[in-house]
């Protein structure tokens, strides 16, 4: 249940980000859909800009230890 109640809060806190911020789409995206490679992610932020998401995907042979995000 902890669990649970700890994505409850989490979402709280991003929900006026995600309804009223603006977005970044960050890297170059999956290449190949049937078996994607690279990674994409997007950046979320506040109307106001003080407050940011961000969220990253990996696909297959990706190595997310080099990943180069300017933001």
């Amino acid at each position: 249940m902890a669990i649970v109640t700890g994505a409850v809060n989490f979402y709280e806190q991003a929900a006026p980000i995600i309804k009223n911020g603006h977005s970044r789409f960050l890297g170059p995206g999956a290449r190949g859909w049937s078996n994607p490679t690279a990674w994409q992610g997007l950046w979320r932020e506040s109307n106001d800009d003080t407050e940011a998401l961000l969220f990253i995907h990996t696909f297959n042979k990706t190595d997310s230890r080099h990943l180069g995000v300017n933001a």
